[in-house]
């Protein structure tokens, strides 16, 4: 199985579950599961835009709680034709 992922992490946040402050946070995940594969690319596109959009507004501070993000990643499991994202805020 083949995935690709874009990870992005709040500072002074290890990337892994064991960091103490991931252990308490709550995770939001959307799945995208792709039937139709003719239309591949252009969904792929709308989700992959959105998630950057979401990441400069965490990152810029103009989205209410901003500050209790500390991960998101944007996750391709091409062999099953699924897209992920996910975002980790902290409890």
């Amino acid at each position: 199985m083949r995935i690709n992922s874009l990870n992005f992490f709040a500072e002074n946040i290890r990337p892994e579950w064991e960091d103490e402050k991931n252990k308490k946070g709550h995770t939001l995940t959307l799945q995208y599961e792709i039937k139709n594969l003719a239309e591949i690319q252009e969904f792929f596109e709308v989700i992959q835009r959105n998630w950057i959009y979401l990441i400069l507004l965490v990152v810029g501070g103009s989205i209410v709680g901003s500050e209790f993000v500390i991960y998101s990643n944007y996750l391709i499991k091409s062999s099953s034709n699924i897209i992920l994202n996910n975002i980790s805020i902290l409890d």
